[in-house]
């Protein structure tokens, strides 16, 4: 008897489904790549995304303080009259990858967490925008490698969830396995450099076609056992 798939995973492949019109997630194809996940948070889910380069002054000004040093990545802010993820200006001037992650990211917390008040990252009372509550997740919580591979944990629940998104594991298996010349290494590469060159080879052409960073594809690779093979 197969096991239930995490709630991570459940909710992703819900929300490509739903968003492509599909009968299930098993009928997504490359075609559907990189997956929009900007329009998949507006025109689906109704959510206003938007950039900042000061997160924190997006807070109430009792919590305010408490953020204006931290690193923020991204913002969830819900409530009854809002529903808007910001990310960090500086992050997404960087990196589109990681701009695209921490919006996947801000959406799982949306899908999952925000019915859970007894979050640590959830303060309530911001009655003037009518908000129930927020995630201020920094970018420690999103976008380093421990973090991405704890297993427990809202923030590492809601970095499944865009790895998911982002990175439908079916999808990835079947490029992982059409990707042909990454043995074209330069000539007299040792039997160690060959296989590096072919790792890093892998990676980069696939977080390219997903629209991720290599970071991010290398790790979802990983969780996936498919960087053993090369």
């Amino acid at each position: 008897m197969s096991s239930k798939p995490p709630r991570y995973k459940r909710y992703a492949e819900t929300t490509l489904a739903e968003y492509f019109k599909l009968s299930s997630a098993a009928e997504l194809s490359p075609a559907h790549l990189p997956i929009p996940v900007k329009d998949i948070a507006d025109s689906h889910y109704r959510i206003y995304v938007g950039k900042s380069h000061s997160l924190a002054e997006k807070l109430p000004d009792s919590v305010q303080e408490r953020w204006m040093n931290g690193a923020l990545s991204g913002l969830l802010l819900v409530g009854l009259k809002v529903k808007e993820i910001w990310v960090s200006a500086a992050e997404a001037e960087r990196s589109q990858g990681r701009e695209r992650f921490t919006i996947a990211h801000e959406l799982g917390h949306f899908l999952m967490h925000t019915d859970e008040p007894t979050s640590a990252s959830m303060i309530s009372h911001f009655p003037k925008r009518g908000l129930g509550g927020f995630f201020a997740c920094q970018e420690k919580d999103i976008h380093s490698a421990t973090s991405r591979q704890k297993k427990w944990g809202k923030e590492a629940e809601a970095n499944r969830f865009a790895a998911e998104l982002l990175m439908p594991g079916q999808l990835v298996k079947k490029l992982f396995a059409s990707l042909t010349d990454l043995s074209a290494a330069p000539a007299q590469t040792s039997a160690l450099g060959l296989r590096e060159y072919q790792w890093k080879a892998c990676i980069t052409k696939m977080a390219n076609v997903f629209n991720v960073s290599s970071e991010a594809m290398g790790i979802r690779l990983t969780q996936l056992g498919l960087l053993s093979v090369l």
